[in-house]
């Protein structure tokens, strides 16, 4: 008998594939009858991953995939949260010696924010680059995909930042939350993540790629919202109503990956650029930025030398609560302790950039403590890293994951797989 060559290989597990070639006369039935089959299989086989069943993520060692996002449960630095760039979520409870995949009912594994509620902490969301935005209330074991409303229809797609409102949580879960995406501009909901609408009326620029949020520790009744976007355009939300402050876009057009306000004072701002623009900020320089009058206008705060380098900004208070420290992903992880006067690279502040953080940062993430409200009332507490001995989470160009528990001066390689 002659064989009938090729045949399409419609198997990607191996134990179920079809031979290469048949028996002339009788390869149709045969084919047919094998793919009709072995059909349940393979639908039930794809079904769990929701992510194609050609070489899917979830099949993969998590040192394939980048790291992409890094979160701390506020309430316990011993349980933290990674996205990577196509393995999904993975999760650590003993504060990364351990790591698990957190994945049931994500249909993109592509992680790009991560948020977690101050004050539920197993309430989290996830953003996703193609699927959309993902909300659990148990600690990552489900993930359940957001829907928009009527009236503003479609998928949120590649999501950049999450920020949760902690200005307007009187009863926890909080229920104001703000997503930016760099293809649809703003999204808010109004029901701890349920349903979403777009917000985007007066923006001239909806590549949103950042956004920040007041974290006091007395309610701000106006919910100060900034949006960064693509273009250094910065954006600021009151009483419901977007304007253009114009100062970071007069200083940069980099595009912007992280921003926060100052915990202790709202009206200062710190924003972090990327690109590969040499020169001073007037030429369009990436670094970190700092405004002190609600982006109206912006300085220079940090020119790195590695200019293609993740910005992410992290607050750190202690040890009394007007103390502020910042620390950056920027040259390895520099630090200031003069609200971004002068910045020094870790661990000994001479620019020594540590063999380990060589590669570039992609990721960072503080380890939180509680700082309590003056009132008394929990909902009106800050977490906030502590900076007599921070505890840092970095991710590596590398697709490695390093931790530090004295503020930089060692680190230690963690194992994802």
């Amino acid at each position: 008998m002659i064989p009938v060559c090729p045949v399409h290989r419609l198997y990607p597990i191996d134990k179920h594939r079809v031979p290469d070639c048949f028996p002339a006369g009788r390869h149709r039935p045969v084919l047919k009858n094998r793919i009709l089959k072995y059909l349940p299989v393979l639908l039930l086989a794809c079904i769990p991953i929701l992510s194609g069943c050609w070489g899917s993520p979830s099949s993969n060692n998590a040192g394939t995939y980048d790291i992409k996002v890094i979160a701390v449960d506020p309430q316990n630095s011993e349980t933290v949260y990674v996205g990577t760039t196509g393995g999904g979520i993975y999760k650590s409870i003993d504060g990364g010696s351990s790591w698990g995949t957190v994945n049931i009912g994500l249909s993109d594994l592509k992680i790009t924010a991560l948020a977690i509620d101050w004050f539920t902490p197993s309430w989290i969301y996830a953003g996703t680059e193609d699927g959309g935005l993902y909300y659990s209330s148990d600690s990552g074991e489900l993930w359940i995909p957001s829907s928009t409303t009527a009236s503003s229809p479609g998928q949120i797609s590649s999501i950049r930042s999450i920020v949760i409102d902690r200005n307007q949580c009187q009863t926890p879960p909080c229920k104001f939350i703000y997503v930016g995406s760099q293809e649809t501009g703003i999204w808010q909901s109004t029901d701890a993540g349920l349903t979403f609408k777009q917000i985007n009326e007066n923006l001239t620029d909806t590549t949103v790629t950042a956004l920040a949020i007041y974290p006091t520790m007395i309610p701000d009744p106006t919910t100060r919202l900034y949006a960064a976007t693509e273009g250094a355009g910065l954006y600021l939300r009151e009483n419901n109503k977007w304007t253009e402050a114009p100062g970071l876009k007069q200083q940069t057009q980099e595009e912007v990956v992280s921003m926060i306000v100052n915990p202790l004072l709202v009206s200062e701002l710190y924003v972090g650029t990327r690109g590969g623009g040499e020169g001073e900020a007037s030429v369009g320089g990436s670094g970190v930025y700092k405004s002190i009058d609600f982006g109206s206008a912006f300085t220079f705060s940090y020119n790195p030398i590695n200019k293609y380098t993740i910005f992410s900004v992290v607050p750190a208070i202690g040890p009394s609560l007007t103390d502020l420290t910042l620390y950056a992903g920027a040259d390895g992880i520099i630090k200031s302790t003069d609200r971004g006067a002068f910045w020094c690279v870790l661990p000994d502040c001479l620019n020594n950039i540590p063999e380990i953080l060589k590669s570039g940062l992609t990721a960072l993430a503080a380890a939180t403590v509680m700082q309590p409200s003056t009132d008394g009332n929990f909902l009106n507490s800050m977490f906030l890293a502590d900076s007599t001995n921070p505890t840092l989470f970095a991710g590596l160009f590398n697709q490695k994951l390093i931790k530090t528990t004295d503020g930089g001066l060692t680190w230690t390689s963690l194992n994802l797989q």
